[in-house]
């Protein structure tokens, strides 16, 4: 890896990390779209994060368009996703964490046009899970504060 790719690298990993760095988000937006004509996928593996089975991890590999100069992506996976059942509003549907949020994912599929022609992609929407409150009871509860 050139310095250069090295570089982009960085800067794309901190574009990424900084753009992911709000925990306020009620619900965002997103797509998914087919994979590059360049991208590789190079590794797959996972960290030892502490928790039971690890955090799954991949690299890609990534000739960027506007450069012509190779560069990879160290991707950790923060969800799942997969089709919805017959009846429901969306097509897929799964949970994804960012920054320690649990969100619910919503997926649609939809159609585009470019210059090139027509196609497919998926419409993501992403809204924070709610929190089970525990109904709390107290036995005693006569109404007085204490």
């Amino acid at each position: 890896m050139t310095e250069d790719n090295k570089q982009a690298f960085v800067d794309d990993l901190k574009s990424a990390i900084n753009g992911l760095d709000n925990n306020d988000l009620d619900s965002f937006k997103g797509t998914f779209n087919d994979p590059e004509s360049t991208d590789k996928l190079v590794k797959v593996g996972k960290i030892e994060d502490g928790s039971h089975y690890g955090r799954m991890t991949c690299v890609l590999n990534r000739t960027s368009r506007y450069n012509g100069k190779d560069y990879y992506g160290v991707f950790v996976h923060v969800g799942f996703i997969s089709p919805a059942k017959d009846d429901a509003k969306y097509d897929l549907n799964g949970s994804f964490n960012l920054n320690g949020v649990d969100y619910n994912m919503y997926g649609y599929k939809k159609t585009g046009e470019s210059a090139s022609g027509q196609y497919e992609f998926v419409s993501l929407q992403f809204h924070k899970k709610e929190e089970k409150q525990e109904e709390q009871t107290n036995e005693n509860d006569d109404g007085i504060p204490f």
